[in-house]
């Protein structure tokens, strides 16, 4: 049996019939309340660096509303993302907090209401051929997500996402991050759907129906 974490590669490995188990997220994450404060927050998690980062969406995002509270953990340190860090510092001054990692306890104290993260991946062959990680985390602890819709895991209902095209207009991520929130009971029900525990089921229930 062979499995891969996304449609991209299923379709690129020379096994004929490659099967999609996605990734997961930590079951440690149902025990972590969200504790963030009402305030309109944009989290953005790396690593970013030249041509994985779209520097463009970073900065059309941050600049279709006015957030609260900017926070970017692994910014990176090429020249093009200091500029954007440059840029935001220069909007946002101390509104901006920028450090090298955030864990799960530090992320569900931003998780509020009004939190909403940007996953501003380049779309490339390399971006289609990886599942999000960041998604499965972000969600887990009850952050809604910004990201190209040609990166979003197809098998996930789009509930809880703002999702990009080229061309696409930011005039109403306001509106989006006002007009909807999660849920505790939708956040524990995508942690146990998406747990690595449900992952390692499925790939049991396969090596199962294999052998019988």
């Amino acid at each position: 049996m062979v499995t891969v974490n996304s449609p991209y590669m299923a379709a690129r490995v020379s096994a004929p019939n490659a099967i999609v188990v996605p990734n997961g997220v930590d079951q440690s994450v149902a025990d972590i309340r969200p504790e963030g404060d009402s305030r309109l927050r944009l989290v953005m998690l790396g690593s970013f660096f030249d041509g994985g980062t779209d520097a463009r969406l970073i900065l059309d995002v941050a600049r279709s509303t006015r957030f609260d509270e900017i926070v970017i953990a692994g910014a990176g340190s090429s020249r093009s993302l200091r500029a954007v860090v440059a840029s935001l510092r220069a909007d946002y001054g101390s509104r901006l907090t920028v450090s090298e990692w955030i864990d799960d306890a530090h992320l569900a104290r931003l998780s509020g209401a009004r939190t909403v993260a940007l996953i501003p991946h380049t779309v490339s062959d390399y971006a289609l051929s990886q599942d999000l990680m960041h998604v499965y985390r972000l969600i887990g602890l009850g952050i809604r997500v910004m990201c190209p819709r040609m990166l979003w895991p197809a098998h996930l209902p789009i509930d809880h996402a703002f999702l990009v095209d080229f061309g696409a207009s930011y005039s109403f991520i306001t509106d989006w991050i006002e007009s909807t929130s999660m849920s505790e009971i939708e956040r524990q029900d995508f942690i146990q759907a998406n747990s690595w525990a449900a992952r390692a089921l499925t790939i049991q229930r396969l090596l199962e129906g294999i052998h019988a």
